[in-house]
């Protein structure tokens, strides 16, 4: 899936930035990595969802690739706030299908 593909490059970006020794693509990384977060960073909850409801994804890849993109704590309070959507989700979904399965 080529979201999957996406965040794979985004975490991919963020260790290059961190192991490459080279200034030059450091400093081309940076700029790349800001304009990915001003254009789609707000998209980022969507994004994860959209991978988590994946069917060969879990959770598994939002606490994989979270704690990769964004400092320790920000990391945990979006993996909450993913998890916290998909089980308002799950929640609307069950009373809308129990309201349909009543009429």
């Amino acid at each position: 899936m080529l979201l999957i593909s996406f965040l794979r490059v985004i975490v991919q970006l963020q260790i290059f930035v961190v192991q490459d020794e080279n200034d030059f693509i450091q400093v081309m990384v940076r700029k790349m990595k800001k304009k990915f977060d001003k254009y789609w960073g707000k998209c980022t909850l969507l994004m994860a969802i959209a991978a988590i409801l994946y069917r060969r994804c879990k959770m598994r890849v939002i606490e994989f690739c979270f704690p990769r993109r964004y400092p320790k704590r920000e990391a945990q309070e979006n993996i909450l706030r993913v998890r916290d959507v998909l089980y308002d989700l799950y929640g609307e979904y069950v009373a809308e299908y129990h309201s349909s399965n009543y009429e």
